[in-house]
């Protein structure tokens, strides 16, 4: 059995041409592009107008909102809307007047642990603004991958440039010697 006849070597050469096919490189230069400038204008449009624009901030008060409806209902629920209060010193969906239009007592959690006062501050306003934190760096680190991209399409081509030149050689090459 000769050393080229492995069956690895034979895989890897079959899967060699497959992926040197023209069909392959068109697919994957159409795909590099759509991800790319699907991936450009969402880290601009994220960058450009942040949480205000989109429907993230009504989104986040409606869900939370939905949390005091079922606030002694359901225990998950009551959890949630619990921690979100403590951990970003909010109160309410919309306002602080969100239970009492719930016929609910404000908690606990609603108030300063120290002082006891309560808090002003939405938890619509107070979850959106600590995302508002994120869009940012999701941003920045998509536009990293953007400049990846363009690195991985210039480093395809060349490759799949270099391959036709290096078959056309050996074509002129073997063209050469049957003379």
């Amino acid at each position: 059995m000769d050393f080229y006849e492995e069956p690895y070597f034979g895989f890897g050469t079959k899967m060699s041409k497959y992926l040197m096919s023209f069909s392959v490189f068109v697919c994957f230069v159409v795909l590099s592009v759509v991800s790319f400038f699907l991936n450009l204008g969402g880290s601009v449009y994220l960058l450009q107008s942040g949480l205000e624009q989109t429907a993230a901030k009504p989104l986040i008060s409606e869900l939370f909102y939905g949390y005091l409806i079922v606030y002694y209902s359901d225990m998950p629920s009551k959890y949630m809307a619990d921690h979100i209060q403590e951990q970003y010193e909010c109160c309410g969906a919309y306002s602080p007047m969100d239970w009492k239009n719930v016929r609910l007592p404000v908690p606990n959690t609603c108030r300063n642990q120290i002082t006891g006062n309560q808090f002003h501050l939405s938890c619509g306003e107070a979850v959106s603004r600590y995302l508002e934190l994120f869009t940012g760096l999701s941003s920045g680190m998509a536009l990293i991958v953007c400049f990846l991209q363009l690195w991985t399409f210039l480093f395809v081509v060349l490759i799949r440039r270099g391959h036709f030149r290096k078959s056309q050689s050996v074509e002129n090459n073997q063209d050469y010697n049957e003379d």
